[in-house]
């Protein structure tokens, strides 16, 4: 079979990616469904254990091999892309995979048209214009991925999806709905009884002309026109009273999910936020609105509509089977109209979504990085770009309308045929067949007239479902991820920690199996004592720090406090008996005083006072508008980098911890407030557990015992002075700061 018609015979299935970070596993879904390989996003996930930085080009190859396909990774030129076997991956704007599903030209055409599924978007074509500066993005060669079913693949043993999302969402609606369920049934009742007001109203249309006005019966038209204005007050009312009701639960039942969404939230490990980006997660509150209202709302909707559809269709069939048909044609003809539109629509929507990404990244830093652009003059290229950008965008706009104006023309010419039609063809059977009465002909237009909605409503919902569908399997990632902690397994914490024990501990972040980050670390901190780790930068002195407050499980080895494994403990426990400075701290929206005591609903001032004062703030915050009510963070004042570790420093102190972490917690401080703040913390530490990351020999000198770290294993271990005077890797990462002090 000719490449060109094998190409058109089979289409490769879309799969679209769940998260950002996704679009390499699932053009590889794409591909392996294509060759007959079932294999789930979720589950390529999982044999990824990808990141939130995505796949590169050699994991995507080592992937497709561990299900069965022969990967291979080409650059190619534009010319070469015909000669290549397709389907094949993209690497697509440098950042992003695409499928490249087929190449084709038109006859009265020379250039290329190239259909596209992105997993992000869907299937698209674009021109080759488009589609070089997109692929190529200014290079001579773009990179490819093509892969094919492997010769002696053996059989998948991928875990099953499960669809646990969907399951607790459901479980969580039903829950919410069983504790209303009076107020659902009765506004379900409402909506049945208006439509059903609205089912009778044709025959009261028919009797009013047929019994009444053509008869000259004023009684008779008198008693119909109350009947039918009964009708619509009835039906008003009802309709009004259900949006009433239903409008109440769906508020209840967002706050119910949200609160429910956020409470689950917490109790996942803390290496899920690692995992992804923040803004992912907040989008994920938006998947969980739209499935609360596809499933308590939409799906209820869209019954109701095929009810009206049904029985209005009926009706209209037993007042003129002829009538009914042409309505079915016309409005089959309208649907295939929109239809033929559909493939420009799509591509005219990818090429603009392509163009606002790229215009609102180069507004994003017109805007925050006006400094940089006015320092070296680059202001004026950098409008130009955007000036250019919004010009193709008008373009684009144009297009759009000129798309928008033939398929509203189109939709309108067959909306009015079909009225003249029906029109014409009752005319003709009421004054030369006299088949129908003109009560008929004024029901079938009421009808006609009642059926547009549902009808539109339910061509609509062809998208809704897709989008309802890709929300509920986003939901998926974030409840089918197992708490921190189950329940039941919690042991209390002893009150008294005298061992820290570290055992044989090595990890690696997910998707990065090949580099170990810590390696067979073996430790033990004794109560009272102060202990420093040193190393250069990426040695795993953070990694280790956040491993011991239990962010993340180690891939081998043990952490135990008092010879028990941490993770028999409460976890949540043990970490509020930790004071923690965190390398990348933050302050939060708040007061003063709420930011040195988070979580306290009614803060001890003397106590904020006191830390405030053991690490030299006090002083900086008097001199504040509003002193400790001093509003800080995106909704006040900004500290500058010294006060903000302080006040860092301070909330760690808060609590009166056991133990107390502290990563950098220095670095942004002047040589003499360092030094009058390691001098207050010496007395406050004295029955204390410290564990301290730093750089500078000020910080660690003092420290009973110093820890070397070097490509995550520990290299050397002392005082300052025996580390010293063996002059190994501490002697050379502190010689410049020795002999500065000399």
């Amino acid at each position: 079979m000719p490449r060109h018609i094998k190409q058109w015979a089979k289409r490769v299935p879309f799969v679209p990616q769940l998260e950002s970070a996704d679009c390499g596993p699932a053009c590889l879904a794409m591909i392996a469904r294509y060759h007959g390989i079932k294999v789930h996003v979720k589950q390529l996930r999982a044999l990824g254990k990808l990141s939130r930085l995505g796949v590169s080009v050699a994991q995507l190859l080592h992937l497709a091999q561990q299900i069965g396909l022969e990967a291979k990774a080409y650059k190619a030129s534009p010319g070469e892309l015909e000669q290549l076997p397709l389907p094949c991956i993209l690497f697509w704007k440098q950042d992003h995979y695409v499928v490249l599903e087929r190449i084709s030209r038109k006859k009265q055409d020379a250039k290329r048209r190239f259909t596209l599924l992105d997993p992000a978007y869907g299937r698209v074509q674009l021109t080759e214009e488009a589609f070089l500066n997109e692929w190529l993005a200014g290079q001579p060669k773009g990179i490819l991925i093509y892969l094919q079913p492997a010769s002696m693949a053996s059989p998948l043993d991928l875990p099953p999806v499960q669809n646990e999302g969907m399951r607790h969402v459901l479980r969580e609606i039903t829950s919410f709905l069983a504790r209303r369920k009076g107020a659902y049934v009765g506004g379900l009742l409402l909506i049945i009884g208006g439509m059903a007001a609205n089912w009778y109203t044709p025959k009261l249309f028919q009797e009013v002309i047929d019994e009444g006005i053509m008869q000259r019966d004023i009684g008779m038209v008198l008693a119909l026109l109350l009947a039918q204005m009964a009708l619509f007050f009835g039906s008003f009312i009802s309709e009004s009273w259900s949006t009433v009701v239903f409008t109440r639960l769906n508020l209840g039942l967002s706050l119910h999910l949200q609160e429910h969404m956020f409470r689950y939230l917490t109790r996942l490990p803390l290496a899920y936020f690692d995992a992804r980006i923040n803004t992912e997660t907040l989008q994920r509150l938006g998947d969980l609105s739209e499935v609360r209202r596809f499933v308590a709302w939409q799906l209820m909707s869209l019954l109701l509509h095929l009810s009206n559809i049904l029985i209005f269709g009926f009706l209209l069939y037993r007042l003129s089977a002829l009538v009914f048909w042409i309505y079915v044609g016309f409005t089959l003809l309208s649907v295939g109209w929109v239809m033929l539109f559909l493939r420009h629509r799509r591509a005219l929507n990818y090429a603009n979504a392509l163009l606002k990404s790229k215009l609102n990244h180069l507004l994003y830093e017109f805007v925050t990085k006006m400094q940089e652009l006015r320092i070296y003059r680059a202001q004026d290229r950098r409008l130009d770009k955007i000036m250019h950008l919004s010009e193709e965008q008008n373009r684009q706009e144009w297009r759009d309308l000129w798309l928008n104006l033939y398929q509203n023309a189109g939709t309108t010419l067959f909306g009015k045929l079909k009225d003249v039609a029906v029109v014409a063809v009752c005319a003709y059977l009421i004054i030369l067949k006299q088949e129908l009465s003109l009560g008929v002909l004024m029901s079938a237009s009421f009808i006609i007239g009642q059926l547009s909605a549902p009808v539109n409503a339910w061509l609509f919902s062809v998208d809704e479902l897709q989008s309802f569908r890709i929300a509920q399997e986003r939901l998926g990632l974030v409840f089918e991820q197992a708490p921190e902690q189950p329940p039941g397994r919690k042991k209390p914490l002893p009150e008294s920690i005298q061992t820290l024990t570290i055992r044989g501990l090595s990890f690696y972040y997910p998707g990065y199996e090949h580099r170990l980050i810590l390696d067979d670390i073996h430790l033990e901190i004794r109560r009272g004592e102060k202990v420093a780790i040193v190393g250069s930068t990426g040695s795993g002195k953070t990694t280790l720090m956040r491993l011991l407050l239990g962010y993340y499980f180690p891939v081998k080895g043990d952490i135990l406090l008092n010879g028990q494994p941490l993770w028999h403990y409460d976890i949540d426990a043990w970490r509020t008996r930790c004071g923690v400075v965190l390398q990348d701290g933050s302050i939060l929206s708040g007061t003063v005083a709420e930011n040195v005591a988070p979580g306290v609903e009614q803060p001890d001032m003397q106590r904020i006072e006191e830390v405030c004062r053991l690490v030299c703030l006090h002083d900086d915050i008097m001199k504040l508008p509003m002193r400790y009510q001093t509003k800080l963070g995106g909704v006040g004042m900004q500290l500058s980098g010294g006060q903000q570790q302080r006040l860092l420093i301070a909330r760690a102190l808060y609590h009166q911890p056991d133990i107390l972490f502290l990563d950098e917690a220095t670095s942004a401080l002047d040589a003499a407030t360092e030094r009058a703040i390691v001098k207050n913390l010496s007395a406050y530490l004295q029955h204390r557990t410290a564990f301290i990351i730093a750089h500078r020999l000020s910080t660690v000198r003092n420290a009973d015992r110093i820890i070397v770290l070097e490509n995550g294993r520990i290299v050397e271990t002392g005082s300052h002075e025996e580390l010293l005077y063996r002059q190994g890797l501490y002697y050379h990462l502190i010689s410049n700061q020795l002999a500065l002090g000399s």
